[in-house]
């Protein structure tokens, strides 16, 4: 599990900004300001925006055994606000389980190791 401080877009109000569906978070200041730059472009969202790196660290999972980070493959990565939520809500949505290692997917949970 990697623990990482994201960045985000801050609405006027001082929200975190969503898509509609969830918040967004970029790696780095860089990455944000240009999203922030581009929403602005569009009119999507009512400016000003500012950019604001979170306080608490988010929680990225990944196989222990293989390496496969939760919805890598998709347009995002997950991020959870701490391991206990993602622990509560990974194996429905993956078929992976925790152990005292960490999480495995679903195919290293089933058999061995090497589809990495």
């Amino acid at each position: 599990m990697a623990e990482t401080a994201c960045w985000v877009l801050i609405n006027v109000n001082g929200t975190e900004a969503t898509n509609g569906e969830y918040v967004p978070h970029y790696p780095d200041e860089k990455a944000a300001n240009e999203a922030k730059d581009g929403i602005e472009e569009f009119g999507e969202v009512i400016s000003p925006l500012t950019v604001r790196q979170r306080a608490k660290a988010c929680v990225i999972v990944a196989c222990v055994c293989c390496g496969y980070v939760y919805d890598k493959d998709g347009t995002h990565t997950v991020h959870w606000d701490d391991l206990a939520e993602a622990a509560k809500v990974l194996p429905d949505l993956e078929g992976g389980v925790f152990t005292t290692e960490g999480w495995r997917c679903q195919p290293c949970n089933e058999g061995e190791c090497d589809h990495g």
